[in-house]
């Protein structure tokens, strides 16, 4: 299944020359109102199907769903977001998104290990998402640096595509381990 995603992966992605990283002053913090524009153009250019301000909204009014940003310092442009929803025993990943100039600087990494420093043993030991199976880059990213297991496919899982969905766990205090067998489950499209 590795191979299979790095042999996709390296014909449809381009080459990536070495990149200068400048040293940036990033700060990461929960969302406020103000972070709306600057996350809508990141989603805008991130997804085929991106969500709206009202689907933004209505997420981030639900009580168990926070946003992280992160934010340039310098120019105050927030140049990555990610939403998340609190469970009992898992945190569910609804969206994490870095504007395409600021990619492979692990600005993703980083989102993730703030919303990895919120579980704790005995209470939220996971982390669970979807990601769109056209989405080989974040596929690789969650597999090769984010330490994720692919878990299953669920068939027709968005709504506004007729796209199937990879499943994704990161537990806490648990070696990733390789699986070739997934469980696939068929979603009814309205």
């Amino acid at each position: 299944m590795m191979n299979l995603l790095r042999m996709l992966a390296d014909k449809i992605l381009p080459k990536r020359a070495k990149m200068k990283v400048e040293k940036r002053q990033l700060a990461f913090r929960y969302y406020v109102r103000r972070d709306l524009p600057d996350i809508l153009a990141i989603e805008e250019e991130s997804f085929p199907y991106p969500w709206d301000t009202r689907d933004f909204t209505n997420n981030l009014r639900r009580r168990n769903v926070w946003a992280i940003v992160c934010e340039d310092i310098s120019t105050g442009r927030i140049i990555g977001y990610t939403i998340y929803e609190l469970h009992k025993h898992f945190i569910y990943v609804l969206s994490l998104a870095v504007h395409k100039e600021f990619r492979h600087q692990r600005i993703g990494r980083a989102l993730l290990k703030k919303i990895k420093n919120k579980l704790r043993l005995g209470r939220r030991v996971a982390i669970e998402m979807h990601v769109a199976d056209y989405n080989v880059p974040m596929h690789l990213f969650l597999r090769e640096k984010a330490g994720f297991v692919a878990t299953g496919v669920d068939r027709n899982f968005y709504d506004e595509e007729d796209v199937d969905a990879y499943s994704f766990r990161y537990e806490l205090d648990s070696a990733p381990e390789v699986t070739f067998e997934l469980e696939v489950t068929q979603h009814e499209t309205t």
